[in-house]
C-alpha cells in the first residue's frame, strides 16, 4: 500500500511576509542580537515532480556535508519557527513509492529523535522522557519491529 494520495505540502503563516516558497530557495536572517554574522551554511532540498505535481524524487545537500552531491530519499519534514507569528511552519513531503512500513519508520524515528532535541534544547527531561514513550508506543500500536 503506498501513501501518493496523502501528500502534505503546506505552509502554516497568516503572513504576507513569508520569508520563503515551497520551490524557491530561501535565505533569511533574523538577528536576535547584535551578533555578526561570519559565514554562512545551506541545505538545499530538491523536489523532484510527475505531471500531477505529486513528487516522484527528493534528494538534499548541505555545503558541510561530508558526502558531495545530491542524496537521495524518500521524505522530509521542515519545520521552522516563525518569531513575528509564534507559530510553526512546515513542509512535509514524501515520494509517491514510499510505503506505510517505510512511513511508519520515518513517524517513529522522527518522533523519538524529537524528544533527544527537545531534552537538550530545553533541559526538561520529563517532557523528553514522555516525547519517547509516545514514540515507543506509536511504534508497539503500527508493528514497527524495532532493532535491539
Amino acid at each position: 500500500s503506498l501513501l501518493h494520495s496523502f501528500h502534505s505540502f503546506t505552509l502554516f503563516t497568516p503572513s504576507l511576509f513569508s520569508p520563503f516558497s515551497p520551490f524557491s530557495p530561501f535565505h533569511f536572517i533574523y538577528l536576535m542580537d547584535n551578533s555578526t554574522i561570519h559565514h554562512s551554511k545551506e541545505i538545499r532540498l530538491g523536489i523532484h515532480l510527475d505531471e500531477q505535481n505529486i513528487p516522484i524524487a527528493l534528494d538534499w545537500d548541505a555545503t558541510d556535508s561530508p558526502i558531495k552531491g545530491a542524496k537521495p530519499c524518500k521524505a522530509f519534514m521542515l519545520r521552522t519557527w516563525d518569531i513575528q507569528n509564534q507559530q510553526t511552519t512546515h513542509i512535509d513531503l514524501w515520494a509517491k513509492d514510499l510505503s506505510v512500513e517505510e512511513m511508519n519508520h520515518f513517524m517513529f524515528q522522527t518522533i523519538a529523535t524529537l524528544s533527544d532535541t527537545y531534552g537538550r534544547a530545553t533541559g526538561n527531561k520529563d517532557g523528553a522522557d514522555e516525547l519517547r514513550k509516545f514514540a515507543f508506543d506509536f511504534a508497539q500500536k503500527n508493528g514497527i519491529k524495532l532493532k535491539r
